[in-house]
C-alpha cells in the first residue's frame, strides 16, 4: 500500500505541475514521472527483516569415490536474499584406497611348496621299499662303471662319497670318455652286435641325463644284469627328461613304483633336502628350472644314496658325462635346478 500512495502523491504532483505550466513542459513532466517510476520499481522491493526464520534445505547426496556412501548436505541460514542457484555447503569423505599384497616371486605356480604332483598308485599296491642295499656295491653303481667310469681309483683315492668340484675331475682320471650330447644323437637304447650296451657309440656320441636313465633302466639292466623290465613303459622320447617325469608316474599308476614325498628349501646356495622316508637305491629324482619353477622336468637323476649329509646321485650334467653329483648342490651353475619329484625304484628290479 505505501508504494500505491508514493506513486499517486507523485501523479497528483506531475498534474498540478502541467497546469501551471504550459505544453512546452509537458514533455519534461512526464519523463520525469517515468523516472521516478522507474526508480522506485527498481529499488523499491521490501528486504526481508532479519527476524524472518529461513528452514533448512536438508538434501543427501552419492559419494561415489567413496565406495557409495551416502552424506547429508545441508543449506546454512542465509541473511541476505536466497537464490535457487547458489551451491550448498557439503563435505566429501576421502576415497577409500586398498593396497594388495606384491606377488612372491618365488611362488609356484601351485599351492604346494614341496613337490607339486601325488600320483597315487592303485588300490591294493604293496610296494614294499629296499633299505638293505649296499650303496657301494650295487647294480646302478655297476651301471657307472661299466661306462668306462674308473671306481677303483675312485675309491683308492680316498675320495668316494666326498663332494669334488666339476671342474677338478678331469684330471684326477675318473671320469669317462662319454661327454655331453649337444646334438641330441644318443638314446640310450643303443647296443652292439653281442646285444650289450655300445659303450663305443656313447663315447663318440655322448649321453644326457634323460638317455643316461635310458641306458640304465631299458639297456643295462636287461642286458647285463638280465632283469625282464618288459612290463615298465617306456618315455615317448628317452632323451627328454620331462618325458621320464611322466613315465615314472606311470609307473606308480601301474603298479610297479611309488612316490616319495620330500620338502626342500634353499640355505645360502644349498638345497635342504628332507625326503618323507628313505630313498631305495636306484629311484628317479626329477629336477626342474630353478629359475622358473614348474611341474616341468628339465633334468632326471639316479639315487645312489646318503652319507656325509649328501644325498648322492648319479647323472649327465655338463662334459663330465657320467659322474657323481649331490641334491644339495643342485642350485649351484649356470643352470640351477629344483627337486620336484622322486619315484621308488620299480618293484621288478632285482638286486644281485
Amino acid at each position: 500500500m505505501d508504494f500505491l500512495n508514493e506513486i499517486g502523491a507523485i501523479a497528483k504532483k506531475a498534474g498540478a505541475f502541467l497546469r501551471k505550466n504550459n505544453g512546452a513542459m509537458m514533455v519534461v513532466a512526464v519523463l520525469l514521472v517515468l523516472i521516478t517510476v522507474t526508480v522506485i520499481l527498481a529499488t523499491g522491493k521490501t528486504p526481508i527483516p532479519p527476524s524472518t526464520e529461513i528452514g533448512k534445505d536438508e538434501t543427501e547426496s552419492l559419494d561415489e569415490t567413496a565406495g557409495g556412501t551416502m552424506e547429508e548436505t545441508v543449506t546454512e541460514p542465509a541473511t541476505e536474499p536466497v537464490t535457487n542457484d547458489a551451491p550448498p555447503i557439503t563435505t566429501t569423505k576421502p576415497p577409500i584406497t586398498t593396497t594388495k599384497p606384491k606377488p612372491d616371486p618365488d611362488a609356484w605356480k601351485y599351492n604346494e611348496d614341496t613337490y607339486p604332483v601325488t600320483v597315487t598308485p592303485p588300490a591294493g599296491t604293496n610296494y614294499v621299499y629296499r633299505t638293505d642295499i649296499d650303496m657301494d656295491d650295487n647294480i646302478f653303481m655297476d651301471s657307472l662303471g661299466y661306462t668306462g667310469y674308473n671306481l677303483e681309483k675312485h675309491r683308492q683315492d680316498g675320495e668316494m662319497w666326498n663332494y669334488i668340484l666339476s671342474t677338478d675331475k678331469r684330471w684326477r682320471g675318473w671320469l669317462t670318455e662319454i661327454g655331453y650330447d649337444y646334438d641330441g644323437n644318443t638314446s640310450g637304447y643303443e647296443t652292439n652286435a653281442e646285444g650289450l650296451p655300445d659303450i663305443e657309440y656313447f663315447v663318440k656320441n655322448d649321453m644326457v641325463c634323460a638317455s643316461y636313465i635310458a641306458y640304465v633302466y631299458f639297456n643295462y639292466i636287461p642286458n647285463v644284469v638280465g632283469t625282464d623290465v618288459s612290463m615298465l613303459c617306456k618315455p615317448q622320447n628317452s632323451m627328454l627328461a620331462n618325458d621320464w617325469y611322466k613315465t615314472a608316474k606311470q609307473w606308480v599308476l601301474d603298479g610297479y613304483s611309488v612316490q616319495i614325498p620330500f620338502k626342500a628349501k634353499l640355505n645360502g646356495g644349498f638345497i635342504n633336502f628332507t625326503p618323507e622316508t628313505e630313498i631305495p637305491i636306484g629311484s628317479l629324482l626329477f629336477f626342474c628350472d630353478a629359475k622358473n619353477k614348474s611341474d616341468w622336468s628339465t633334468h632326471v637323476c639316479i639315487y645312489a644314496g646318503y652319507r656325509n649329509n649328501n644325498h648322492w646321485v648319479y647323472h649327465v650334467g655338463n662334459d663330465n658325462g657320467p659322474e657323481f653329483c649331490s641334491v644339495e648342490r643342485m642350485h649351484f651353475g649356470a643352470d640351477p635346478q629344483w627337486p620336484i619329484g622322486i619315484f621308488a625304484t620299480p618293484s621288478v628290479i632285482e638286486f644281485k
